[in-house]
């Protein structure tokens, strides 16, 4: 007896299927979150990161003033939305122009939130209030471990003791100006998480905060760290099996890189990616432009934009895409956009 999708019809009768009731999601018409990378240099060498294993082969810089104003003020003009100023593979405290780029930013209304990852070591009280009147909306720390050792190994630097501190004095400074929600911890760690809920430094120290995100799991930046180096050793037949899943679903762009939260990153000399995640050299297959010659509306119309998405469609994604771990296909779209697809009146 035929298929239920078998005949004629067949084809017909799987595209509407798939338009109509896939999990795929229509990327949005412009990206309403940003991610600058003003700095790509850094004061850890965590071992989970690809910083520390490709400190020589990336060009250390500091973006310019004025391409930075450049870059917000076509994202201002295109609509805005979130500025974040977390590096890929970086530090962004060390930016000595930090201040002056958040005041700039603060200064176009169509920006309406600023957020940026930090390891907390420059973040004493007196800065984090500073950032917050300056207009800083989310602050992220990230630490890995849960004493001196672990965080050593972990981190890769020995100041754990100078980490505690801070963040006794970030805690105070956010609670007296009530704004402990606006800041997450984002806890990196070798053991189980009821197991990390249980060590001295979560319960001294992190479980004050409302917001606490723990994560055991580790990633090799598309096979850019070795998995023997990675704090949790995962055998190459179970990333193997993982990749074999993920390629299956390889058939739309990325939910994380793609999607409102992060479809377009630009580097310290203006490189643009299509990935705000994952593509830390700046250089793969996913650069689309270059912001300092380009609008970034140019840019997220071009035709190297175009093409990463036709290469998707046709299960034939990027390379660096292949090979990642943190790959999320897209898994919501209204049926509106799916018809509009259809009739060829909707795009990526």
């Amino acid at each position: 007896m035929p298929g239920r999708w078998e005949g004629p019809w067949e084809g017909r009768l799987e595209k509407w299927r798939d338009l109509l009731f896939n999990p795929y999601l229509l990327p949005v018409a412009r990206p309403y979150s940003i991610t600058v990378e003003t700095i790509n240099t850094c004061n850890a060498k965590c071992i989970f990161c690809p910083y520390p294993y490709n400190i020589s082969a990336r060009e250390r810089g500091i973006m310019s003033m004025p391409l930075f104003r450049k870059i917000v003020d076509d994202y201002a003009e295109w609509g805005g939305g979130n500025l974040c100023l977390t590096p890929i593979t970086g530090e962004i405290l060390i930016d000595k122009h930090l201040e002056e780029r958040i005041d700039y930013a603060r200064s176009l209304s169509p920006i309406k939130t600023i957020e940026f990852y930090t390891n907390g070591l420059l973040l004493d009280g007196d800065r984090l209030e500073n950032l917050f009147a300056r207009g800083v909306t989310r602050l992220f720390i990230s630490v890995a471990g849960h004493d001196r050792e672990s965080y050593r190994q972990l981190m890769g630097v020995d100041r754990f003791q100078r980490f505690c501190a801070n963040l006794e004095a970030i805690h105070a400074t956010a609670l007296r100006l009530g704004r402990l929600t606006s800041v997450t911890i984002a806890v990196r760690t070798q053991l189980e998480l009821e197991s990390y809920r249980q060590t001295t430094f979560y319960r001294e120290h992190l479980q004050r905060f409302p917001q606490v995100d723990l994560i055991n799991r580790f990633s090799t930046w598309g096979n850019s760290i070795e998995l023997a180096r990675l704090p949790i050793p995962l055998t190459a037949a179970s990333l193997g099996e993982e990749h074999r899943h993920r390629m299956q679903r390889l058939k739309c762009p990325c939910a994380i890189h793609y999607g409102v939260s992060g479809g377009m990153m630009i580097t310290w000399n203006g490189v643009v990616s299509y990935c705000g995640c994952r593509d830390f050299m700046g250089n793969t297959d996913l650069v689309i432009g270059d912001a300092s010659r380009e609008s970034l509306v140019d840019i997220w119309k071009s035709p190297a934009k175009k093409r990463i998405v036709a290469g998707f469609e046709r299960g034939e994604p990027p390379l660096f895409c292949q090979q990642c771990d943190k790959y999320t296909p897209m898994t919501r779209m209204n049926r509106l956009q799916r018809i509009r697809r259809l009739l060829g009146r909707g795009g990526w």
